[in-house]
This record gives C-alpha cells, sequence and structure tokens, in this order.
C-alpha cells in the first residue's frame, strides 16, 4: 500500500511555525528536525551553525537577495516524495532539485504536486532566496522558514530556517509618493518625508540624482535636535497621457560615517492621469428611500486641477428610464459668478416606481464651451 503524508498535522503545523511577513520572530527551539545523525528519512549534510536547519545571514542591506543551500540527503531505503515547499514568508523563495546517477540535474517543479521524488541515496538541494524589498520591518531580527512536507516516515515534516537583520539607512514616510488622480491638464505634486533608519546615525540625503520623464523633484532639509527631516516634493507636469503613472526619483546619500557617496535611494511615485473634472463615485446606484420617498442615487462632480472651477448649466437624463425621474444640481460654495470646484448631484425616483432594473446615463452640461458634456453612468435594481 503506497504511503501517504499525515495531512491532518499540517494546519497544527503552520499555526504554530509560519509568522507574518512584517514581524520579527523570536528563534524557535529545535523540534523533529533531521540532522545529519539521523539514521533514516531526511538528513541535512551541510550545517552552517550548531543547528543545523539554522542559517543565519546576518545584515543584509534592503534591497538585497540573499540565497543559502541546504543540502538534504534521502536516507531511506526506498524514495522519498516530497509533496510541497511552504514558506512562511512573501519574501522568501524556496527551490529544490538533485542530480540523476547519469549527471542529469533534476528540478522540482515550482507549482503543482509533487514537487520532488527523491531516490534513496540521492542529494537534494533546496535554496531559500530571501528577497529583502518584501521584507515590511526593517533594522530588527527577521526569521524565515520553509517546511519541506514528504511522505518520509521518520521526517515528514522537515523545518528549515534562516535569520537575517535588513539594515535600511532611510526611513520613507510613506515609503511610495502617491499623487493620486492625476488631472490631465495640470499634473499633481506630492511628498513624502525622510528620516534616517536609526536615530543618531550619520547617514545624510544629499541631492536628487534621477527623476522619471516629466517628474521634477526638490529637497527641504530640516535639522532638529536629534534628527534631521528630508521633504521631498515631486510635482508630474503635462503632457501626459490617461490610465495608471509609475515613476521614481532617486537620491544621492552619504556613507555611514556622514561621508563619501552611499548607496542611492530610490523612491517610487504612482498615481493614475484622469479627466479634470470627474464624478464621484464613477458609477451612481440608487439607495433604498425612506419611508414615502423615491429610491435616490446621490454622487458629486469635482474639478480636480488647483484653482479649476466649474459651472453646470443643465444636466439631463438619456437611455430608457421611467417617467418621473427628476436631477437636481447644486454647488458647493459657489463664488460670486456660481462656480464651484464641487457639485452635488442627485437622481431620485418617483415612490411608485415598479421597475426592477434599469440603467441610464446622465449628461450633464458645463458653462465652459470647450468642456465636452461630463456623461455618468447610473443604475437602479430593485433590492
Amino acid at each position: 500500500m503506497p504511503r501517504t503524508a499525515p495531512q491532518v498535522l499540517l494546519p497544527l503545523l503552520f499555526a504554530l511555525a509560519l509568522p507574518a511577513c512584517g514581524e520579527a520572530e523570536p528563534r524557535p527551539e529545535r523540534g523533529g528536525t533531521a540532522t545529519a545523525d539521523t539514521p533514516v528519512g531526511l538528513a541535512i549534510l551541510n550545517p552552517t551553525s550548531e543547528r543545523d536547519y539554522f542559517h543565519d545571514f546576518g545584515k543584509v542591506p534592503y534591497g538585497d537577495t540573499v540565497h543559502h543551500v541546504f543540502e538534504i540527503e534521502n536516507r531511506e531505503a526506498e524514495p522519498v516524495t516530497i509533496h510541497d515547499l511552504h514558506a512562511s514568508c512573501s519574501c522568501t523563495s524556496p527551490t529544490v532539485e538533485y542530480t540523476d546517477a547519469d549527471g542529469q540535474v533534476v528540478r522540482g517543479r515550482r507549482r503543482g504536486e509533487p514537487v520532488l521524488v527523491l531516490p534513496p541515496g540521492a542529494v537534494a538541494r533546496l535554496e531559500m532566496a530571501v528577497d529583502t524589498y518584501h521584507i515590511k520591518y526593517k533594522n530588527t531580527d527577521k526569521l524565515t522558514m520553509v517546511v519541506v512536507r514528504s511522505d518520509s516516515r521518520s521526517t515528514p515534516f522537515l523545518r528549515l530556517e534562516a535569520h537575517l537583520f535588513v539594515t535600511q539607512a532611510f526611513q520613507v514616510t510613506p515609503e511610495a509618493i502617491d499623487l493620486g488622480e492625476i488631472p490631465i491638464s495640470s499634473g499633481a505634486r506630492a511628498r513624502t518625508d525622510i528620516i534616517t533608519g536609526v536615530p543618531g546615525s550619520l547617514y545624510r540625503i544629499l541631492e536628487v540624482l534621477e527623476t522619471s520623464e516629466g517628474l521634477t523633484a526638490r529637497i527641504a532639509e530640516d535639522a532638529r535636535a536629534s534628527e534631521t527631516l528630508w521633504q521631498v516634493q515631486v510635482e508630474l507636469a503635462p503632457p501626459l497621457e490617461f490610465g495608471p503613472w509609475q515613476g521614481h526619483v532617486l537620491l544621492g546619500t552619504t556613507a555611514e560615517d556622514g561621508s563619501g557617496d552611499g548607496a542611492p535611494l530610490r523612491v517610487e511615485v504612482r498615481g493614475r492621469v484622469v479627466a479634470d473634472v470627474v464624478p464621484y463615485p464613477p458609477v451612481f446606484g440608487f439607495l433604498s428611500p425612506a419611508a414615502g420617498a423615491g429610491p435616490r442615487a446621490e454622487g458629486s462632480l469635482r474639478a480636480l486641477a488647483p484653482g479649476h472651477r466649474i459651472k453646470i448649466v443643465d444636466a439631463e437624463l438619456v437611455g430608457e428610464v421611467p417617467d418621473g425621474l427628476r436631477v437636481q444640481y447644486e454647488a458647493d460654495g459657489p463664488d460670486a459668478e456660481g462656480r464651484s470646484s464641487r457639485w452635488r448631484l442627485l437622481i431620485e425616483a418617483p415612490a411608485d416606481l415598479e421597475l426592477e432594473l434599469f440603467t441610464g446615463i446622465l449628461r450633464v452640461i458645463l458653462e465652459d464651451p470647450e468642456q465636452k458634456p461630463i456623461e455618468i453612468d447610473f443604475v437602479y435594481r430593485r433590492n
């Protein structure tokens, strides 16, 4: 009868063994892991510490990817099937392979089951690759694990651990500059604040080395009692194209002692280029009516460009919509000419509405003759 892996133990094992990516975890005590002295099962041949299943990467600069290979021998008299490799963190990618009797490298599957069938006496090379870019908390201890689940009678679960201390010279808040919705005619600006990752350190930001096309950046330094704060202001200017936008700013820094040139600091910038005037929400939906009233769909029309004000002169419903629907619009804080950067919109249905479903378009006409009418989809669905 073929052997089956103890599936029932897997949820309990992970509940105890697999921490979240962003947490700094204590090193657990050893339990049930094969060693080079194990008579049968899967045994680790190349320990780098007293705990053969544990490897210490030490200090690793943020952004680097580090690798370690565990050599694992099958000491059983028959093949061992490795069902899967479970990493405790998205920062960790495990792969496994071995060299067969003919000198050919047999690589484990990245997806699906089984991952690999390891012949008796064969030595698997299991590599843990840890990408520090995906580790949330820096300048603190990090423990990551890979659990090997197999049909070995002696070592059905093999837990491999790696410790690292991700060093980051600077703390960027927020980590990426979000321009949000970027009006196509005027662009947008935003900022982020930067301090040294380790209080009291001598790292310094010196200059802007590089920016993405269309993006400009400047640095303002604010020296305080015990820390220096750098404010990085970015501005994205037209011409622009509709849709998602991604770019970056590369900043020059000093070395750890405050002199010379250190590793450049890259700050991501993102946003979405949209029309100058946009509806919120993009699609109006009807809410359940109050007693004695009909269903209502509410929203707004907003001018995003700084200082831009608009004036609605008319609004109409387009499509096969029921009779009795009414449209109202009102400026929020209008100026003397009746213009505002935000207008409230309302579609109200009669209380005796009997339809189950209908859709249409609210067409809003602005005073500006160069501005095309704004068309907003709406939908009604009876609850």
